[in-house]
Formats: C-alpha cells, sequence, structure tokens
C-alpha cells in the first residue's frame, strides 16, 4: 500500500491544476456555450466561486434566449404576456452580464465577448451598451460580437412600419452606445428596414473593427417619391463603401434590398447574398482585391398569373467576365424550382423550372479566368441546364480543381419514395433508377473538348 502524502506547494504547481483553475475550467465551459442559467446559480452559493477572477475566462457567450422559462417558442407568444416574457428575459440577461463584467480586473481579459439580445425598450439595450462599452474601454473585453434580434420569426411587406421602428432602436442604440461597437469584430441584424439609405454604408464605415456583418430579412428602401399615387415600397441599393474598413464577410440573407455595390472593400475576402430581383446583377465590384470566395443564391421574387417565375433578365457574364476575375470558390444555389410543388401529390410541373436557364455572353477575346478554384451549382429540378454554362467557364477557367453539382432534397418522405415512379421530375433531378451510367455519360459529354484536370462530383443530396 503506497502511503499517502500531503502534497507540497511545489508538487500542487507540477502536477495538478489548482481548485480555481478546476472551477474556472468549469465556469468557463459553461459561459462558452451559453449555458449562464446555470453558471451564476451554481457560483453564487459558493464562496470561493463568488471570488473567483471571472474575466480570465477567455470566451463568453451569453444568449437572452437562455433566460426565458419553460419554451422556446418565445417570440411566438402574443400580447402582453410576450412583452413581460421578453422584460424578465432582458431583465435576467443585463444581471447575468453585469454581474460577469463587474469582476475585479484580471491580468487577463476577455478575448470574444458574444452577445444575442432583442431591441426592447431603449433604457434596457442602453444598459446592455454601457456595460459592453465600459468593459471595452477599460481593456477587458477585446472583441465584441452582437446579434441583435427582434420579436419577429419571418417579415413581408406588411410589417415594414414594425420593421423600421426597430431600425430606430438600432439607430438610438448606436448613438446612445459608442463604446459597445468600438471593439465590435461581428455583428447579426435580424428584420430590421432601414429608411436611411446611407445607415448601413455608415454602420460599415464607423466601426473600424468589424470584421462580419450578417443582414437577415433586413431592409433597404427608398422613400415614396410624391409624383406616384401608390404605396409600393421600392428596394434602394447598399452601397459599402468604406477604404477603412476591415470587413472580411458580408452576408446578406434574404433581404429587402435592390441590389450591393461593393465600391471600397479591401479586406473583403468571403460575401454570400440570396437575393429576390431578376432585372439585374445583384452585384457590382469596385475595390475589392482579397475576394476569393462569392455565394449567390436566387429565390424568385415575383411571379405571373401563371405560376411561372420571372425569367433572369441579365447575363452572369456581366458579373463574372467584367468583375470576378480575382474570385478562388463560386457557388449558384437556385430557388426556382418550387419544391413545395409535391411530386407524391402529383402537383410537379415541368414547365415551372423551364425559364431558369442561365445565360452567359461571351467575353471579349482572350479573356481568361486565373484563380477560379472550385465551382458547385445546387438546385430541385433541371440539373442538367447549369452543365452548359458550367462547360463554359472550365473553358475559361485556367486552373480549375473541382465542378460540383448538388441536387437539393425534396424534404418530404412520400415525395423520395414516389420519385422512382415518375420519369420527368426523376430525369430532371439526374436520380432516375440505375443512374450512374447516365450521369457518367453527362459528365464525358460536359468534358468532351476540354483540357482540364477538374474533379467533376454529382452530390444528389
Amino acid at each position: 500500500m503506497i502511503p499517502r502524502t500531503r502534497p507540497t506547494e511545489s508538487t500542487k504547481s507540477a502536477s495538478s491544476p489548482t481548485t480555481s483553475d478546476v472551477l474556472l475550467d468549469i465556469l468557463g465551459r459553461l459561459f462558452t456555450v451559453g449555458d449562464v442559467r446555470t453558471a451564476p446559480r451554481t457560483s453564487i452559493p459558493s464562496r470561493r466561486w463568488r471570488h473567483l477572477p471571472w474575466p480570465e475566462i477567455p470566451q463568453v457567450s451569453l444568449d437572452v434566449g437562455s433566460f426565458f422559462v419553460d419554451s422556446d417558442e418565445w417570440c411566438l407568444v402574443e400580447g402582453r404576456h410576450r412583452f413581460w416574457r421578453q422584460h424578465h428575459a432582458t431583465v435576467g440577461f443585463t444581471d447575468a452580464l453585469a454581474r460577469f463584467l463587474a469582476a475585479p480586473p484580471s491580468k487577463r481579459s476577455i478575448q470574444r465577448l458574444s452577445l444575442a439580445f432583442i431591441l426592447m425598450r431603449r433604457d434596457y439595450v442602453r444598459r446592455i451598451g454601457d456595460l459592453v462599452g465600459d468593459a471595452s474601454d477599460t481593456g477587458r473585453v477585446k472583441n465584441v460580437e452582437l446579434e441583435i434580434l427582434t420579436e419577429m420569426s419571418c417579415s413581408s411587406g406588411d410589417d415594414a412600419p414594425l420593421m423600421v421602428t426597430y431600425s430606430e432602436r438600432f439607430r438610438d442604440f448606436l448613438k446612445d452606445c459608442p463604446g459597445a461597437f468600438r471593439s465590435l469584430t461581428k455583428l447579426t441584424l435580424e428584420s430590421l428596414w432601414f429608411k436611411d439609405q446611407d445607415a448601413l454604408r455608415n454602420l460599415v464605415r464607423g466601426c473600424n473593427a468589424l470584421e462580419f456583418l450578417s443582414l437577415m430579412f433586413c431592409g433597404l428602401f427608398r422613400p415614396r417619391s410624391p409624383d406616384l399615387d401608390d404605396i409600393v415600397i421600392r428596394p434602394a441599393v447598399l452601397t459599402i463603401d468604406a477604404p477603412q474598413s476591415r470587413l472580411k464577410a458580408l452576408v446578406c440573407d434574404q433581404s429587402y434590398i435592390e441590389r450591393i455595390e461593393l465600391v471600397q472593400a479591401p479586406a473583403l475576402v468571403e460575401f454570400q447574398h440570396r437575393w429576390f430581383f431578376d432585372d439585374h446583377p445583384p452585384i457590382s465590384f469596385g475595390c475589392v482585391p482579397l475576394l476569393r470566395s462569392l455565394s449567390l443564391t436566387h429565390h424568385p421574387h415575383r411571379q405571373d398569373d401563371d405560376g411561372d417565375i420571372d425569367v433572369m433578365k441579365w447575363k452572369l457574364s456581366e458579373l463574372l467576365a467584367r468583375d470576378g476575375n480575382q474570385i478562388q470558390t463560386l457557388r449558384f444555389d437556385f430557388e426556382n424550382d418550387e419544391i413545395s410543388d409535391h411530386i407524391c401529390r402529383g402537383e410537379w410541373r415541368k414547365r415551372r423550372g423551364e425559364n431558369t436557364n442561365l445565360t452567359w455572353q461571351p467575353p471579349s477575346p482572350g479573356f481568361m479566368q486565373h484563380n477560379l478554384k472550385k465551382l458547385s451549382f445546387r438546385r430541385a429540378f433541371n440539373v442538367y441546364k447549369d452543365m452548359r454554362f458550367a462547360r463554359l467557364i472550365m473553358e475559361l477557367a485556367v486552373n480549375p480543381e473541382t465542378l460540383t453539382f448538388g441536387v437539393k432534397t425534396l424534404e418530404c418522405k412520400d415525395c423520395v419514395a414516389a420519385e422512382p415512379n415518375f420519369p420527368d421530375p426523376a430525369r430532371s433531378r439526374l436520380r432516375l433508377p440505375g443512374n450512374s451510367e447516365h450521369v457518367d455519360a453527362v459528365v464525358k459529354k460536359l468534358k468532351d473538348g476540354i483540357s482540364t484536370s477538374a474533379l467533376i462530383n454529382y452530390n444528389p443530396t
């Protein structure tokens, strides 16, 4: 039997972490995954935990959703009850943030503070901003990430007045708490509609540390003209003109924006855009020397009386041949083909996808795409439609590495089971029984006459 000995100070430091280190590790794990309700309940009763240097936890994630009680569907609760639930959750969220940031100064600082909260009353949001701003100014927090939410789960034109109200609350937050944005590196906005066409451009210009910006269900629209006797909300152009910006990634998802003009975004590396309008290219490039990854998802905005989706009236060559020569990874995702037209109910109509062609105008003689390495397409039906365009791109690309065709899932078990009995939609998805030989023939035809070492993948998801 080996006798137990009392560890000396030297053996403590050399062989095992201290109790405080263990407790800090537990707290750090809780805060990193956003389990802030467990962390305060665990730490408050213990005197030792109460005196721990909480700022030594390097990454903290606080989500207001963790403070709602007995319901995950907090945004769908109606009326006054919803307000009080949001009120109590926001108070709990803010108190936890204050308790954490009020800990004594430490030699180590929080490297990343990630917060998700609701745009409620001005005084509520101001308290959050003041806490974050003070922590940033004193060096306790190095990088701030904000996800600013509203109570809306989706939006439409009828919700415009409410979403404008949220954008005004955000404007007040920006005005009241500039310190909260001083160390801001990541910002996610949801369901905010801006009447000021320069609001987002000024935001990017003013946040010098901002590296990631995501706009989801947001809008930017022109003031109504007094000469027009209608109530149509007309989208405006989002201009990014920030020569000193550090912005590396821009995501624009299902936002009501006419198009995006990247006039000056010198640090931008990745751009993702899901757009609605068919009349013109969704993006134009100016000074974007580091842009390497471009992901475009087309979601049709209008349908005519017969149910057909509008034809895309611009040519991809207008975008790629003129402005996109530095891009290395190019992704296209087309949502024109309605997956909601269930095969299992006999509602699939071939003409639904017949007008979703990509059009290509040959570029000037001698043009070559020197940097493109990865090209991918993804759609539900009529996968073969992308092959002609893919061939043209491959002919222009000097060193392509991979070409991928992805087929979206039908998201319906009955449709998946019925698909073999409907040859037309199955053929358009390259999913006929014994289809491997057909796919091999298509790939061979695609590469015929082209000298390329690119690997061609077919991913039937």
